[in-house]
């Protein structure tokens, strides 16, 4: 047991265990520490990406989750105290959002349902430059929304991803 133990921590993956045969791994190098929100498993990444896309796919790719979508207010309170605990106070983080369609008509990216939650920063949505439409959580107003670039992001973001547990 104590070897396997071992190898366990040798590996340097975090196993998150919540309910009866239900398993998620996460490398404990890339991640900030998980936390969990309902049937949810939210982690945030160490990388950073210039583009949404490449923050979805890390998300897929580690632990099998998406850019967070915030479906309640309960649930975005909880984001936001868990992103100003565990992220860098200067943060830019992507979750799922878009208006790249229709300016200010904003979906999720992954199921295409209008989004209903919103708890912008000060003087957002603003589409700054007319290329700002990518939904993100900034740390310097409290985990706040802002609307960023999907793209060719001039600083690079941090994503924040969800994994439904059952």
């Amino acid at each position: 047991m104590a070897d396997a133990v071992f190898m366990f921590l040798l590996a340097g993956t975090v196993s998150v265990v919540l309910g009866v045969d239900l398993r998620v791994s996460l490398y404990d190098s890339q991640t900030y520490p998980p936390s969990a929100y309902k049937n949810k498993l939210y982690y945030l990444s160490r990388t950073t990406y210039n583009n949404y896309d490449q923050a979805s796919y890390w998300c897929a790719w580690n632990g099998g989750g998406y850019p967070a979508e915030v479906d309640s207010t309960p649930e975005l309170a909880f984001l936001e105290q868990y992103l100003v605990v565990t992220a860098p106070s200067t943060a830019m983080v992507y979750i799922s959002g878009t208006d790249a369609r229709i300016d200010g008509r904003w979906l999720s990216q992954r199921t295409g349902s209008p989004l209903i939650i919103f708890d912008w920063a000060p003087g957002e949505p603003n589409n700054s430059g007319g290329r700002e439409d990518c939904l993100e959580m900034w740390l310097r107003n409290q985990a706040r929304f802002n609307d960023g670039p999907c793209a060719n992001a001039p600083e690079n973001r941090y994503v924040l991803c969800e994994k439904d547990l059952f």
